[in-house]
């Protein structure tokens, strides 16, 4: 499985997984002991592979695109440790640098990490205040979504009070929310990690406005 993903040795050996001569190697029970998962992290790319226990030999996941009452629970098996794997040992990387740093220093200033809820987009990710609202969405999209040349581009859409979009550069109406209320602000280093981070910081302050007013009603 590749993707955007780095894998921190640190998660890994919390999840079980032992280190090796070939990256990463975590070894488990498949369907009530039937077969062995074998699933390696190696240069930043998941793997996976089954054996059969009763014959040793290696189980073909070209099976696993059948249907029938046998494989069609070994592939949501599958799917769904990928899945776990992917959420607890794996951090998605943007194109942006700049994306990657206001990621990191958000994280540890909130002391939540950011969400990625989005099962069809992980690059997508969402910062909540704690009454689950909303105040900061992270998204990388095509660049031609926004009339940008760029192949990709990374979006951090924010609640808005005081910002022009149309006179502020590095600021655009805000990509696919309320435009009246939000801006997306785009991470490529046009504007500032401090003037991002402040936007985060008063958004995240609006936001609690809002859950405020929505408790008094």
């Amino acid at each position: 499985m590749k993707g955007n993903y780095v894998f921190p040795k640190e998660l890994l050996l919390n999840y079980g997984f032992r280190p090796g001569k070939a990256g990463f190697l975590l070894e488990k029970d498949f369907r009530k002991g039937v077969f062995q998962a074998q699933i390696r992290v190696q240069d930043n790319i998941l793997s996976f592979h089954l054996i059969d226990k009763t014959s040793g030999d290696p189980y073909p996941l070209v099976n696993l695109d059948q249907a029938g009452e046998f494989l069609t629970p070994l592939k949501e098996e599958k799917e769904m440790l990928l899945k776990d794997i992917l959420s607890k040992c794996a951090i998605y990387r943007y194109a942006s640098e700049q994306t990657n740093r206001i990621y990191t220093i958000l994280e540890k200033e909130l002391g939540s990490p950011f969400a990625h809820i989005f099962e069809k987009y992980p690059e997508f990710a969402v910062l909540r205040n704690e009454s689950k609202k909303w105040f900061a969405l992270l998204v990388e999209i095509e660049g031609r979504k926004i009339h940008r040349e760029e192949e990709r581009i990374d979006l951090l859409n924010v609640r808005n009070d005081d910002i022009d979009p149309f006179m502020t550069l590095g600021v655009l109406p805000a990509y696919h929310m309320n435009k009246r209320t939000w801006v997306s602000l785009v991470l490529n280093d046009t504007l500032s990690d401090f003037f991002v981070l402040e936007k985060v910081r008063k958004s995240l302050e609006l936001s609690r406005e809002k859950s405020q007013r929505t408790l008094s009603l």
